[in-house]
């Protein structure tokens, strides 16, 4: 395999300070001149330079450190202190690892030696046999290519400092809602800041948010986001560390964070692959045990967005309350849930448990806009008078049909519903808007149904015939 040299002259483009890359610039013009030791000397330079500035960036950002650090600096500078600045720069490295979080500790160790060359180079150095200390052009080629890389053209962004100022971020009233603006704001005022190592740390502490224990304070809508702004940003360190690391958290999730599994498994079909037998039991458990009279989130059903947990997502469903089903409806109304709840209505023995059920398990798929809901419940409706007899029915039904929107439903696949308007003038009447709301949407209605309603002067604004006695007028319920 072939491995090209890295372009000097494209590689100090991303110097981020102008004065850094000067004296970058005198390093590489010494190189190319044979001044192999003013070289050495010149890298040196730009990166105390470099990480001072860092610090002062911070600084006047707020960093309480970086601030006592600089002050402390300025005022050895103003004062001449030569033998306290000559101890700042002999420990300019360290700092910038153990203080600073700059630099990891292998970058530590090649920063070092850059010191250690540079000492040799400003000062006389013999080695055995009288010769003066004499850098390769190798070695100093390497070291202007690695103080750009380790240092000179990274932002100033701590790792300690960083998830403080996520933990700050993700409490405040301006963190973004929305999911694309989650991803765009964590792309801007983080990833693109940070270098691999301090991604991991990011990428960690939200996956140990998610299934480890949720900080006091953080919403957990956004980390879903979060995780997929990292996984576009650094693909290879998310294939390699951070799916493994969350199938290994989701493995040992206490009970009440373990169903964000379906979830992060859905979003991210790497980390289910990797997921343990041990770890998918587990998660089978947890939806056999909900129990809605214990007051347990509904967030365990998010395991109907897998294939292989639906089946039992599907089993406990059907054994929820109305009231659970509504919600667990309103959070995600799945296409799974439909036949279940269709079979409710239709099975509905009273007006009023009729409007109920409509109203709480049929109107949430209505978001899903999806032809066929429409077709499937006014063939339903068509089979039970204590349905399309029931007085709120026509006013529901109509709102959920214009919810859905129709794209296409043939006229003979409802058949039911217009024989069933035929049996009784009545119903024609009380069905009128629907009929409309029916035809507006591109439903072909049979000749004879649209003659009858012309006859009786039907519109849009005519008031309801009156509904069978026991059939109240209330407000719908929705």
């Amino acid at each position: 395999m072939e491995h090209a040299l890295v372009d000097l002259d494209v590689l100090r483009l991303s110097v981020r300070n102008p004065y850094s890359r000067k004296y970058i610039d005198e390093a590489i013009l010494a190189y190319r001149a044979g001044s192999l030791k003013a070289s050495i000397v010149a890298t040196w330079v730009a990166v105390t330079y470099d990480i001072l500035e860092k610090i002062r960036e911070l600084s006047e950002d707020g960093d309480a450190q970086a601030r006592e650090f600089i002050y402390a600096f300025d005022n050895n500078v103003r004062n001449n202190n030569k033998t306290k600045l000559l101890e700042i720069e002999s420990n300019l490295i360290k700092y910038a690892r153990d203080k600073f979080q700059f630099i990891n500790a292998i970058e530590e160790i090649h920063l070092t030696r850059l010191k250690e060359d540079r000492n040799y180079c400003a000062h006389p150095t013999f080695t055995e046999g009288g010769a003066l200390f004499s850098p390769k052009p190798e070695l100093v080629r390497l070291y202007i290519v690695e103080a750009i890389k380790i240092i000179l053209c990274q932002f100033p962004t701590q790792g300690n400092a960083i998830l403080s100022r996520l933990n700050e971020d993700i409490k405040g009233d301006l963190f973004p809602k929305d999911r694309a603006g989650v991803i765009r704001f964590v792309n801007s005022r983080y990833l693109s800041k940070l270098r691999e190592s301090s991604i991991k740390n990011f990428g960690d502490v939200v996956l140990k948010a998610v299934f480890k224990e949720l900080p006091e304070g953080w919403p957990s809508q956004p980390l879903l986001a979060i995780c997929r702004a990292v996984a576009d940003h650094s693909p290879t360190l998310w294939n390699e560390h951070f799916s493994q690391f969350a199938s290994q958290l989701i493995d040992s999730a206490p009970s009440k964070l373990l169903a964000n599994a379906f979830l992060w498994c859905r979003e991210f079909p790497d980390i289910q692959a990797k997921l343990s037998p041990a770890a998918h039991e587990r998660m089978v458990t947890l939806i056999r045990n909900f129990d809605e009279e214990n007051g347990q989130n509904t967030e365990v059903f998010d395991c109907i967005l897998l294939e292989e947990f639906q089946k039992e997502g599907v089993y406990k469903f059907k054994r929820c309350s109305n009231l659970v089903k509504n919600r667990i409806l309103n959070r995600r109304a799945h296409e799974a849930f439909w036949p279940v709840c269709l079979d409710v209505m239709s099975e509905s023995s009273s007006y009023r448990g009729a409007e109920d059920n409509f109203d709480k398990l049929i109107i949430p798929f209505m978001i899903s806009r999806r032809d066929r809901y429409v077709q499937d419940v006014l063939n339903r409706i068509s089979k039970n008078d204590q349905i399309y007899d029931a007085a709120k029915i026509p006013r529901i039904l109509k709102f959920f049909i214009e919810g859905i929107k129709i794209l296409w439903i043939d006229g003979d696949d409802i058949t039911d519903f217009f024989d069933m308007l035929r049996e009784d003038d009545y119903r024609i009447d009380r069905y009128a808007d629907v009929v409309l709301s029916l035809k507006s949407s591109g439903v072909t209605i049979p000749v004879d149904l649209i003659g009858k309603l012309e006859s009786s002067s039907v519109n849009e604004s005519a008031a309801p015939a009156p509904a069978p006695a026991d059939n109240d007028e209330d407000d719908v319920p929705f």
